[in-house]
């Protein structure tokens, strides 16, 4: 009568595991009610039940009893890096992984999950542990040169990533990850024509990655496909309502458009990000300029040419052309003055000043400049 007991609690146990994989949570509680609960296997399998239903809390407990009785419980050790992997805590699962790797005999999951882990976080070191080993139990599989081609990626290697990238793209054409980083070497190598093939499909399978959908804006914006690359840009938006990059390309595009209130529109919304700097302020400064805000534009551009930086050049241009559509021809001059000793002996300043004179009726002098400019 005992061993007849003793069945039917396994076959009991068994079931609930199948009804657990089949995502049938009532019928797998109810047959584990009906085999011996006490038992390790059994406790494992109501932790998964658990974390089913939604209370990871009470499921890490439950396995943190049980390894307490248990520490070399592999699988247990297993399922809870599960669930620290999931809820965002990678510290606590990659101990938990490392347990199950040590104790169990089939550990390539969890070596897997542990270096995806360790990727995350470009921890080399630690990932080239788990990738020799992975390495030797699956040659021809796809996850070593996955991890390999993602490693050199985040080194800057990308041409040596590329054919890495491509041998697991190949061999698992389903796994994602592996597309999106072949994408980034692509990019990187400005090879865009390429990076679309797949950066499209990423997306368009993961549409609320938003990394994938910045580098995917740039690259369009790189193949001159600037309407596309906008598109992208607001959709980044409604993810991330205070994306810089996405702000950028918004504002670029209103700009070259001659749509000033529609590039101070994305620029305010930038600069109230806490974004600063030469560029955005000669972008403000332009914008402003555009939507006929004549001192707010001035404001910005002279900010932008007092900070020396890549900028200040465009700056100093546009203030010129300012001061010479306001007749202030000495204003203009002034600036021009001052961009002839950064730049001694070229030919913008003397250009410049020959238009000025030009506009204010110094023909002699216009003539002087523009032939030191030629």
């Amino acid at each position: 009568g005992a061993s007849a007991v003793a069945s039917e609690q396994e076959r009991q146990l068994l079931l609930a595991k199948v009804y657990l994989e089949k995502q049938q949570l009532v019928e797998a509680e109810r047959a584990l009610a009906q085999s011996n609960e006490q038992l390790p296997e059994a406790r494992e399998t109501s932790a998964k039940l658990i974390v089913m239903k939604g209370n990871a809390d009470a499921a890490v407990m439950l396995l943190t009893e049980l390894l307490d009785q248990r520490p070399t419980y592999a699988s247990a050790w297993s399922l809870l890096g599960d669930i620290h992997r999931f809820r965002g805590e990678p510290a606590s699962a990659i101990e938990a992984y490392g347990k199950a790797i040590e104790y169990g005999l089939d550990s390539q999951q969890d070596r897997w999950n542990r270096a995806l882990l360790n990727l995350r976080s470009a921890d080399h070191n630690a990932l080239l542990v788990d990738l020799e080993a992975i390495r030797g139990q699956d040659k021809a599989g796809p996850r070593a040169a996955f991890l390999e081609g993602a490693m050199k990626v985040q080194k800057g290697e990308y041409a040596s990533a590329q054919p890495l990238l491509q041998t697991a793209v190949e061999k698992a054409p389903a796994y994602l990850p592996a597309k999106y980083f072949l994408a980034l070497t692509h990019f990187r190598l400005k090879e865009h024509q390429s990076a679309e093939q797949f950066l499209a499909g990423y997306v368009a399978a993961r549409p609320n990655h938003v990394v994938a959908r910045e580098v995917r804006a740039l690259n369009l914006w790189q193949l001159g496909q600037q309407e596309l690359a906008v598109e992208e840009a607001q959709a980044i938006l409604e993810l991330d309502g205070n994306n810089a990059m996405a702000l950028e390309i918004m504002s670029i595009d209103a700009l070259g458009r001659g749509q000033g209130q529609e590039a101070l529109a994305a620029l305010e919304r930038l600069a109230a990000t806490g974004a600063e700097g030469d560029v955005l302020d000669l972008r403000l400064g332009l914008g402003y300029l555009m939507a006929g805000q004549r001192d707010k534009g001035t404001a910005a551009l002279e900010k932008a040419s007092e900070s020396g930086g890549d900028a200040a050049l465009r700056a100093d241009t546009a203030l010129v052309f300012q001061w010479l559509k306001a007749k202030k021809y000495d204003r203009a001059l002034q600036i021009v003055d001052g961009l002839q000793q950064k730049m001694p002996g070229k030919v913008l300043p003397y250009s410049l000043r020959g238009t000025v004179l030009a506009e204010k009726g110094d023909l002699v002098g216009a003539q002087e400049a523009f032939e030191k400019a030629w």
